[in-house]
């Protein structure tokens, strides 16, 4: 029996021309991208460090680093249900904290998505931002994110979810195109949104 499953696994691996691999198992650059319109905007000016981890259920920050500032603020998006409760709340609980609203303050917080920047450190020079998707922003096809890194050479895209979701996982062959990458589609960000 388990010679008989081997053939067959062989047979299937010549016929089938090998093993069809994602987007995730080749080489190069790999990149989890969402496109979504910005909400918030937030700089840290106070003392000490200060970081940041927002989900689908809340937004924490943490301040730690100074005397009497090792300290855990959590905003609850039910207690917060609007982008503009929110802002307020973290500007006025957060001493040192900046939040500039960018989305419309009456949408909803529930609509906050996790944010994809690598640091989740609060910097005074680069404004951390978080994203939204409403309900009725139009999805995005992967034939549109495609068009856009074809300026760039061979890219490989992956939709991670439903088109609504505007998801995906992008693989370029070569580093030096990553900057690229992000200005390209930033582009195609604002072309279909």
């Amino acid at each position: 029996m388990s010679v008989l499953l081997i053939a067959a696994g062989i047979a299937g691996y010549i016929l089938k021309g090998g093993f069809n691999l994602g987007v995730d198992f080749q080489a190069g650059l790999l990149q989890e991208v969402r496109f979504a319109p910005e909400a918030l905007s937030m700089t840290w000016t106070g003392a000490g460090n200060a970081d940041i981890s927002a989900n689908r259920a809340d937004i924490t920050i943490g301040v730690t680093g100074t005397e009497n500032q090792n300290q855990l603020f959590r905003f609850d998006f039910s207690a917060y249900p609007t982008l503009e409760a929110l802002r307020s709340a973290m500007a006025e609980q957060v001493d040192g904290l900046a939040v500039n609203l960018i989305a419309p303050g009456e949408a909803e917080s529930a609509w906050l998505v996790e944010s994809s920047q690598e640091s989740p450190r609060l910097s005074a020079s680069v404004p951390f931002t978080i994203h939204y998707l409403p309900p009725g922003l139009p999805p995005i096809e992967i034939s549109a994110v495609r068009a856009a890194l074809d300026p760039l050479g061979t890219a490989s895209v992956q939709a991670l979810g439903e088109a609504a979701d505007r998801h995906f996982m992008i693989r370029l062959e070569e580093e030096d195109k990553a900057a690229a990458a992000g200005g390209e589609a930033g582009a195609a960000d604002v072309a279909a949104a």
